[in-house]
């Protein structure tokens, strides 16, 4: 604000300061004589603006400068009007990897005999770093098909990046009813907490496990031998 042609004492201020602290917004007053200024500083944050069902809110702010000082006691003043609207804050996706001996298996499908260990290393990464890294979660969103039962897997939240791992290592009590092929489906995900535009991201990984081959099963050695010299044990 300035008022250079008299140099009155002026003061620069906003209406309705009280909502001002309630937004969470500085905006200090100031007074003196020419020119003035202040800065309007607003930390948008997640609890400070509901926008829960809306796409945007809109907010206006009505600065004035007023020189009710003068000689002749005469109240003058200028406004200005401005507008905010604030939108839901961007939110790139966050992704989910899952390793299986360090190749890439995501909706892949795998075949294992039974005795051979499963496992697989899960990361989730996120690229959003502002205001603040989001949350990221990342868990067992499903096991489903035969039963699966046995198998380890422990939940993890950190942000940026954030690392766990699967493993099992079944035995023949999978098995039942006389059918030695089991199928099964692992649904993995990570979510992120950005405030009203939460984004995930849902990994399967399907497995079939198959029991050792048992071909040989009917095969019966000698259970006896004839040392006389004959040639023939």
């Amino acid at each position: 604000g300035k008022d250079l042609a008299d140099n009155d004492f002026l003061t620069l201020d906003v209406t309705n300061r009280d909502s001002l602290n309630q937004l969470g917004i500085s905006f200090p007053a100031v007074s003196g004589n020419g020119i003035l200024s202040s800065q309007f500083a607003w930390d948008l944050t997640c609890s400070q603006v509901d926008l829960t069902g809306v796409d945007s809110k809109i907010f206006s702010f009505r600065f004035l400068v007023v020189d009710n000082a003068n000689k002749c006691r005469f109240y003058k003043a200028d406004t200005v009007t401005v507008k905010v609207v604030v939108l839901p804050p961007l939110n790139t996706p966050p992704q989910l990897t899952v390793f299986e001996s360090g190749r890439v298996v995501n909706d892949a499908s795998l075949e294992y005999v039974l005795g051979e260990p499963i496992q697989f290393d899960l990361v989730g990464t996120d690229q959003d770093a502002l205001p603040v890294p989001d949350l990221l979660s990342l868990t067992l969103l499903e096991a489903s098909g035969d039963q699966p039962e046995g198998y380890s897997f422990q939940p993890v939240d950190g942000t940026q990046r954030v690392e766990t791992t699967f493993s099992w290592n079944p035995d023949c009590s999978i098995f039942r009813d006389l059918d030695f092929e089991n199928k099964y489906v692992f649904r993995f995900r990570i979510t992120d907490n950005r405030c009203y535009v939460e984004q995930a991201d849902t990994v399967s990984v399907e497995v079939t496990i198959r029991d050792a081959d048992s071909s040989g099963k009917d095969f019966l050695p000698p259970n006896v031998f004839t040392p006389n010299g004959d040639g023939c044990n």
